[in-house]
């Protein structure tokens, strides 16, 4: 995210069409990686 630190602040409906499959992505990935890891502490508990 610090390479993006040149674009003004905007929601993510306002980024470029090619910019936002990349956005949704780091979200989903981020998502899942909590969920991932709630999953990981109920198993191991």
């Amino acid at each position: 995210m610090a390479s993006r630190g040149y674009l003004s602040p905007s929601p993510i409906t306002t980024l470029p069409e090619t910019e936002m499959p990349t956005a949704a992505r780091m979200l989903a990935e981020r998502t899942r990686t909590k969920e991932e890891v709630s999953a990981w502490l109920d198993r191991s508990t």
